[in-house]
């Protein structure tokens, strides 16, 4: 039988997101376009309850509700005008992520319900299908952690030496790490890892992107997965496939557990964020989450032409940052991540600073250093100059931020210039998995 419905009251708008406080949970989600938002809560059979939201604030619909805590499984629906030629493309039919959600549980299934338009017809027409049972879902948390004090460290720049790798890449056939820890924050974080880093004598870790992300219908359809996540659809919710606990929310305390290891062990971590798109694509993509709450709040599209989206960086989509609730998406995030980190790193955004600082201009040395694990194929090694800009105003650049040659003077200071090593650490990648 579907769960009683919970106890409401109008709640606040701010914050966005699932908010616990040991009585209830307030929820609260950002749609200009909407006429009526609902509310989706779901039980570990799947059965669905529907809370209208009483209240709207400044396009912020809101409501508490009591008892709902930790675990909870939640989805939003939002109806409003469906009219794709001027760029607006609310559905009802389809469950859409919380963009503020901390914790995703379960993965995409690629049904044609999922997608907010039959796809034997055109993105014009309306598909009434309920794509909730391919969806995964949102996760209320208790985001309470006891970091033990975990300073700052605080490390400058010119002595920072910085390892970019990725989480699943870099443990998941590591001989040394236990079997079950392999592919997951545990294993990045185990005393065989950390010698190894240490061993080397970096300061940071760069992790390739944690962000929860979609792996794509036609990477599916052939046995493959999107192996580097540069196809985020949760800017809050570490990937719940890197959790070695479960994902209704285990994984934002093995994520935090891993960073405060690392911080233990003298290690800062630096995060790769994807904030120039999602993982929506373009006018013919799935609707999984900003699309079907503000379309044209959260993308850009043609002007003129509101059908087709702007496409930067030939992903489909780019996010709007013309509009300050699409800007506050990502600043939210960016400062989640950073409570995530406790202020000893920054996210990065392929903008190599640790901190914003006052240094106008660095050189910026990158090495690609071979694997040296028994039995993995060891990588070439590769070493770049770039000019780097850092400031408080550009900290947060898009995530590919191209690497242009030094100038001469700097050039020709070679070593002896104030740098940053950055050493790729992701073990190659020889299957998927």
């Amino acid at each position: 039988m579907p769960p009683a419905t919970p106890r409401h009251r109008p709640g606040e708008p701010f914050p966005l997101g699932a908010t616990w406080d040991e009585g209830g949970t307030n929820f609260s989600i950002f749609s200009e376009v909407a006429t009526r938002v609902e509310l989706c809560l779901f039980d570990e059979q799947g059965h669905q309850t529907i809370v209208e939201l009483p209240e709207r604030t400044a396009f912020c619909w809101h409501g508490y509700l009591r008892g709902v805590g930790p675990g909870q499984r939640y989805g939003f629906r939002v109806d409003g005008p469906w009219d794709p030629a001027t760029g607006h493309r609310c559905n009802p039919a389809k469950l859409l992520m919380d963009p503020y959600a901390k914790a995703i549980a379960g993965d995409i299934r690629w049904d044609p319900a999922v997608f907010p338009y039959p796809l034997d017809g055109d993105d014009l027409q309306r598909d009434d299908r309920d794509s909730a049972p391919h969806m995964p879902r949102s996760i209320v948390i208790d985001d309470r952690f006891d970091w033990q004090g975990d300073p700052p460290l605080r490390r400058g720049l010119h002595e920072t030496v910085i390892y970019e790798v990725h989480v699943k890449g870099f443990t998941k056939r590591h001989p040394r790490i236990p079997e079950h820890l392999r592919g997951t924050y545990a294993g990045l974080a185990h005393p065989v890892s950390i010698d190894y880093f240490k061993s080397l004598g970096i300061t940071a870790l760069e992790l390739l992107p944690i962000h929860q992300f979609a792996h794509e219908s036609h990477q599916i359809d052939k046995g493959l997965r999107n192996y580097w996540g540069y196809h985020s659809y949760g800017y809050f919710a570490p990937h719940g496939e890197y959790s070695s606990g479960g994902d209704t929310g285990e994984q934002v305390r093995e994520f935090k557990g891993m960073v405060k290891l690392l911080h233990a062990a003298g290690l800062e971590v630096i995060l790769d964020v994807v904030y120039n798109h999602t993982g929506e694509g373009n006018h013919l993509g799935p609707m999984l989450c900003l699309k079907g709450i503000d379309n044209r709040a959260y993308y850009r599209t043609v002007e003129g032409d509101e059908r087709h989206y702007m496409d930067y960086t030939d992903t489909g989509n780019t996010l709007n940052m013309r509009h300050p609730h699409s800007l506050m998406l990502v600043m939210d995030s960016s400062r989640w991540r950073f409570r995530c980190l406790r202020d000893n790193s920054a996210p990065n955004g392929k903008c190599e600073s640790i901190r914003p600082t006052a240094r106008n201009r660095r050189a910026l040395c990158r090495a690609e250093k071979p694997s040296t694990y028994p039995g993995v194929p060891s990588s070439s090694c590769r070493v770049r100059q770039s000019t780097l800009k850092t400031s408080t105003r550009h900290s947060l650049s898009l995530p590919h931020q191209s690497r242009v040659r030094p100038p001469a003077r700097d050039r020709d200071r070679g070593a002896s210039h104030p740098t940053a090593i950055r050493r790729s650490g992701s073990a190659p990648f020889s299957g998927w998995s």
